[in-house]
């Protein structure tokens, strides 16, 4: 590796030096990172890359470290896993050997060093661990030469000595891509059940000072990698883990810089990294806009999270400062909903000057936006270390003189939670939290039955069709397409496309006319027909109302539940390929080809039994139809497009002029 001009290359160390980085965690309780520690990942790779010849090794038990032996070892630990670091410690004393603790506990209270450890790092740890490895590599890891660290707390003599926080790295590009085989390799082997779950960083920081998060006291200083950074890692994951699919992006707001944004969307897009991975985020309700939402979309980004906290407007005031509102949420929920992205909600009962009218307001917030939230997450306030909360709850005299830490999970369980409220009593919030809880679980679980088929369907409107009309246009020629959508129609920006409203006037230069859903948003399909060029071909796509899911939610009676229940209720006519082709016969048209758009979705053998006793429907597989009419007098060979061409999942039938079942 070259340094870049004006920094310091790569020195090697005069020993071999072994690092052990420790993650503790009981993996259970709510918090639990099964995912890995990323930060770890990332100081694996920057002391590989900064200390050639260092040995770096990251377990998640104190006993695999010691029988590895190294010379320094790292301990990473959030408050509410701070007495299983301290155990660890505890444990490796018989080492001998430097003990450093970091991870949010240490960055959100440098000064509260756990007598356990030899030093702690507050703030982001590579530069300082780096500095560190030096002194043990000269054998000078004494007091004296701890001093003037930035960012490093040490003991001496039995004191703290706090020296602030470690300086943020500018130059995020200078880091290593974290280490995820080293981060994964010591919980595969641990965890039985573990399945690697792929979150990147494309930016630390946050700008924003809400009162209960301790992330902007982790890294209060916003910086973000450059889009070649963020692919090269992108690229280094799709050749590590050929099966992974989902990429959950880790910034604590995402969606902060739209120019930015763009450029990074550019980038995933150029790479065909859009088609590879379906992304999730987090964006702040007061930032996102309809330009973001379409970046978004068009990178494939399938859920994004909100910190709602509460839809008391008064109350978010308190916890998040100006700048946030209950309307910000209802806007973008509804865009959310207008680009096909998923909305994950954020709450956060039982804070300090909430009252019951607050909890009744967020519980009606929530009922009121079922079918546009797709999953939920209710948290109990947690008053963590360094927080405005913990302070405020601290001189109030609400913490418990000798708190357990493990108790600051985000879960509420009476008798040892810790509880702030000063409007309500413990049994009011009792039943007020197993309600937001009970609402919890009946989303959460009908996402996690429709996340397959949601997914299914973001990939066809967002990638399958967009592809398959673009490759029509380029086989048939047509330099200017009238696209007629009420709707987002996920299409590329393209010149040969232009987007209509359905009452706009088809320009003369169009050569042909596609209708996006458009036939299903108006009440009267002929209407719209009617309105069109008689001597232009039309591609229509449309719901089949004779789709297995759809029939089962009307058994079920649950039709108008659910993401995908809400995008039907958008529909004010429903087709079949039957009664498509009936309406175009009837306004002059001839079919030229259909294709049958099929799901994965499996159906359940009983609910086909149950469907076979009224009349064995036909199609329970097909999704959507893209049907292309043509003009009577229109030449049929227009419609010779085949399946071959289209890279779409079909039926046997796509040139289905045989008459229907």
């Amino acid at each position: 590796m070259t340094a870049p001009q004006g920094e310091q290359a790569p020195l090697p160390l005069r020993e071999a030096l072994r690092v052990g980085l420790l993650y503790v965690d009981d993996f259970q309780q709510p918090r639990s990172q099964r995912i890995g520690s990323l930060g770890l990942g990332y100081l694996a790779a920057w002391l590989q890359q900064e200390a050639p010849g260092c040995e770096v090794e990251i377990a998640i038990s104190a006993a695999a470290l010691k029988d590895w032996k190294p010379d320094l070892i790292g301990v990473s630990a959030y408050s509410e896993t701070l007495l299983q670091a301290r155990e660890a410690a505890r444990d490796l004393r018989a080492l001998n050997v430097p003990l450093i603790l970091g991870g949010a506990h240490m960055a959100s209270n440098p000064c509260d060093l756990p007598p356990e450890f030899d030093a702690g790092v507050a703030g982001e740890g590579e530069e300082v661990l780096l500095q560190v490895l030096r002194l043990l590599d000269q054998n000078a890891f004494v007091p004296k030469h701890l001093q003037g660290i930035m960012g490093l707390t040490y003991q001496e003599q039995g004191l703290v000595i706090a020296q602030g926080r470690a300086p943020a790295i500018q130059d995020l590009d200078r880091l290593a891509h974290p280490d995820r085989k080293r981060m994964f390799a010591a919980m595969i082997k641990g965890l039985p059940d573990f399945k690697p779950i792929l979150h990147i960083h494309t930016a630390r920081g946050c700008p924003y000072r809400c009162s209960f998060c301790s992330a902007p006291l982790v890294n209060p200083q916003w910086r973000f990698h450059s889009p070649a950074w963020v692919i090269a890692e992108l690229e280094e994951i799709a050749r590590q883990f050929p099966g992974i699919t989902d990429i959950t992006i880790s910034d604590d707001l995402f969606t902060l810089k739209k120019s930015r944004l763009e450029e990074l969307v550019a980038a995933i897009r150029a790479a065909g990294f859009h088609k590879r991975f379906q992304f999730f985020c987090s964006s702040r309700s007061n930032t996102l806009t309809p330009d973001m939402c379409r970046l978004l979309r068009d990178m494939n980004v399938l859920m994004v999270s909100f910190g709602f906290e509460s839809a008391s407007d008064r109350l978010v005031r308190d916890l998040k400062g100006i700048g946030t509102h209950q309307c910000d949420y209802e806007r973008v929920l509804a865009l959310c909903e207008r680009f096909g992205i998923y909305a994950h909600g954020n709450f956060i009962t039982g804070a300090q000057d909430e009252t019951a009218e607050d909890l009744h307001q967020t519980y009606a917030f929530v009922q009121r936006n079922l079918d546009r939230l797709a999953s939920v997450y209710f948290s109990h306030m947690t008053p963590f270390p360094g927080t405005r909360v913990w302070s405020e709850a601290e001189q109030a005299g609400l913490i418990p003189a000798q708190l357990d830490y493990r108790v600051l999970n985000l879960e509420y369980e009476r008798g040892s939670s810790v509880f702030l409220n000063l409007h309500y009593d413990e049994d009011f919030y009792q039943s007020a939290y197993a309600a937001f809880k009970g609402l919890e679980i009946h989303l959460n679980d009908r996402y996690y039955k429709e996340q397959a088929f949601l997914r299914e369907l973001s990939r066809f409107e967002r990638q399958e069709w967009p592809d398959f009309l673009m490759q029509m246009a380029e086989q048939q020629g047509w330099r200017q397409v009238a696209v007629i959508s009420s709707q987002e129609t996920h299409l590329p920006a393209d010149p040969r496309f232009l987007l209509l409203s359905p009452d706009a006037e088809i320009p003369a230069t169009a050569q042909a006319v596609v209708l996006y859903y458009a036939l299903d948003h108006v009440r009267e399909p002929e209407t719209l027909l009617a309105r069109l060029p008689r001597h232009l071909p039309v591609l229509s796509l449309n719901h089949n109302a004779g789709f297995y899911y759809s029939w089962v939610l009307l058994l079920l009676g649950k039709w108008e539940e659910g993401i995908y229940g809400l995008r039907m209720r958008r529909n004010l006519r429903y087709f079949t390929s039957r009664s498509l082709r009936r309406l175009f016969d009837s306004q002059g048209y001839q079919v030229g080809s259909e294709l049958k758009h099929i799901s994965g979705f499996s159906p359940d053998p009983t609910v086909l039994k149950l469907l076979a006793l009224v009349g064995k429907p036909v199609d329970l597989d097909i999704h959507s139809l893209s049907c292309l009419f043509l003009p009577q007098t229109m030449p049929s060979e227009l419609s010779a497009y085949s399946a071959a061409d289209t890279g779409l999942n079909l039926s046997e039938k796509e040139f289905s002029d045989a008459p229907q079942a």
